[in-house]
């Protein structure tokens, strides 16, 4: 258990950075200050929510005579020195004093003190809930993440000020989000994996303490849309390693984290996620769970911040242990939340990210290429059918009388299909009810034995590094995705930052999708799963001049050959209806967030009239 408390002293310590506020200004009023010429605020934020404290409050509860809850103690007090209330960019979005907010109710919890918080943690609390009301219309305009995290944070802090009326207040709201942001069959508004993750985590803590506080279940749908969200989730995760599709923006937001899986680790979100939602067994066989909390091994220190109550605590016959105290109505223990936790063995701590980049050359989407001319050929026809590096975590394996998964399923947005070896997701857009984060629409991702093979751009930063605004061009254009592209235009025009206009009309077919954009180009694409190989089928019409279809390949050692590319692990084999050209080029990937590397690029490129692509992927 040491070593689990040292583990988790040690994440605590990558959290923390060296400067709270990075370039921005320290003590500028939060609501008007300017959050993006300094630099990208995405990283200021990360740091501001505070993971740290409730992983050094899991290890107190561990190891408490190692003095872990004094740093976090220590490390409270100069947070709040640094980072007065409404000043500074901590305090700049309603969102992220939600998220911070949780963290430290979490923290409370694991010391078994969410009930009785201390004056000064009182104070702390009731400004991030004064923040978090400061922009609630804002929130809920957003139609994404801000709209289910900032109510679930009054909930929370609700609770824990024992304040029934702010409780009331935020799980209203969080009902009201969840109803209209997660669809009957599981789709988050937000068309992002990644950002579905950060959905189910917030879910997860706002359920842990109503559970645990006892309040009054969230108003319908909520659990049928928990439950659905965290089906969908689980679906699209890989299982053995928990890694998920970078479609859609991703920041690699990891919230709540005390199993110390990582951003690239999905598996403690999903387990957590079913153990509360989905435990009915509809899950298919959830994670193997630890619900045992470790012991302790003596009193537990006590501070100002994070006051500690032991009264009821000692479990009856083991002399010195300290364990939670039975909680009405059967909740779980705050060590849930932690849940798969794995030996320590077998965990990392997490050291900070740093951006690598490339230099960027005169064309970024290609410096060198091969060309084959080819004339018309085809595969023939598509059958329709309906229906970074991981975190080196204990792999999950389902129990063996686990139902196989679906072969193929659909939901509002997405498509995806999988067989022994191919995992495919497919970005419909079928129906576009929210707003899109990126021009990536029929975008195909595609993992064979568990590991990527065609991927998406990614994200790069919301906000690049001075001689970077490429990125957002080359990563979240049309060009940064495995779709057509017509007339080297963009599928919609970009009319700010977070903002596209014209969307295309998108509707499902048989085993995909079709699009119709503003110009009237249309876009039709079919898969077909069967055996060791994937066929896509791409059909084109509308008025158009040329077409370029691209197959963003996972980095590694590919050749360009006479019908495609051939890489270590497969082979693609692309023909047409018309001459056409096949070019290796080299585009770019972002496999975390901040970091943009090279990836190599497969295009076929045609000229008018062309009207069916066929794309055939063969495992080794």
């Amino acid at each position: 258990m040491e070593g689990d408390a040292a583990a988790l002293a040690a994440a605590a310590h990558a959290a923390i950075p060296a400067n709270w506020h990075g370039p921005f200004p320290a003590n500028a009023p939060s609501l008007g200050m300017d959050l993006f010429s300094p630099g990208d605020i995405r990283p200021v934020w990360e740091a501001n929510r505070l993971l740290a404290v409730p992983l050094l409050a899991l290890a107190a509860r561990i190891a408490p005579a190692h003095g872990h809850l004094v740093r976090a103690e220590t490390l409270l007090h100069e947070w709040v020195a640094a980072n007065p209330p409404f000043r500074g960019p901590a305090w700049a979005c309603g969102q992220e004093a939600a998220l911070r907010a949780m963290h430290l109710c979490l923290a409370l919890a694991l010391l078994d003190a969410d009930r009785t918080p201390s004056s000064a943690m009182r104070v702390l609390l009731s400004a991030h809930a004064r923040r978090i009301a400061a922009t609630r219309a804002y929130a809920a305009a957003q139609d994404n993440n801000h709209a289910v995290s900032e109510p679930a944070g009054l909930f929370v802090i609700g609770l824990v000020l024992g304040d029934p009326t702010l409780a009331r207040c935020g799980a209203r709201g969080l009902a009201r989000a969840v109803a209209r942001l997660v669809a009957p069959d599981g789709a988050f508004a937000q068309p992002s994996p990644g950002y579905h993750r950060l959905l189910l985590d917030t879910l997860a803590v706002a359920e842990w303490f109503r559970l645990h506080h006892g309040a009054p279940p969230f108003a319908a749908p909520f659990a049928d849309r928990a439950k659905a969200a965290t089906l969908w989730l689980r679906r699209v995760m890989e299982p053995t390693t928990g890694v998920l599709p970078r479609c859609g923006a991703v920041d690699d937001s990891v919230f709540a984290d005390l199993s110390l899986h990582g951003t690239a680790d999905a598996r403690g979100s999903v387990g957590r996620a079913v153990a509360l939602f989905a435990a009915d067994g509809s899950a298919g066989g959830a994670l193997r769970l630890q619900t045992t909390p470790p012991k302790a091994e003596g009193p537990l220190e006590t501070s100002s911040w994070l006051r500690v109550r032991l009264t009821g605590l000692v479990t009856q016959g083991t002399p010195g242990a300290v364990e939670p105290a039975p909680i009405p109505g059967g909740a779980p223990s705050p060590l849930a939340l932690s849940i798969p936790f794995p030996p320590i063995a077998a965990r990392q701590a997490r050291v900070p990210r740093t951006t690598t980049v490339p230099s960027p050359r005169t064309n970024h989407r290609a410096r060198h290429h091969i060309e084959v001319s080819k004339g018309p050929s085809a595969f023939g026809g598509v059958r329709s059918g309906e229906g970074q590096s991981p975190s080196p975590v204990a792999p999950y394996s389902p129990p063996p009388d686990a139902p196989p998964p679906a072969r193929t399923w659909r939901t509002e947005g997405w498509y995806g299909a999988s067989t022994d070896r191919f995992r495919l997701l497919l970005r419909t857009g079928a129906p576009l009810r929210f707003r899109p984060a990126q021009n990536d629409l029929l975008h195909l991702d595609l993992a064979l034995d568990g590991a990527p093979l065609l991927i998406d751009g990614g994200t790069g930063a919301y906000n690049p590094p001075p001689g970077r605004d490429w990125w957002t061009a080359a990563l979240a254009g049309t060009a940064g995705h495995n779709t057509i592209q017509f007339d080297g235009e963009e599928q919609m025009p970009r009319v700010g930052r977070f903002l596209f206009a014209r969307w295309p009309r998108c509707r499902a077919v048989p085993g995909g999708a079709a699009l119709r954009d503003a110009a009237g180009r249309r876009h039709d694409r079919c898969v077909d799963l069967s055996g060791g190989r994937v066929v896509v089928a791409d059909r084109a019409a509308g008025a158009f001049s040329a077409l370029v279809l691209r197959w963003r390949l996972a980095p590694g050692e590919w050749r360009l050959t006479d019908e495609g590319a051939a890489g270590p692990r497969a082979r693609l084999r692309l023909t047409a209806d018309a001459p056409h050209r096949l070019r290796l080029a080299q585009g770019w990937h972002s496999p975390a967030y901040g970091r943009v590397e090279p990836a190599p690029v497969l295009e076929l490129a045609a000229a008018a009239p062309v009207s069916l692509l066929t794309t055939l992927v063969e495992a080794w």
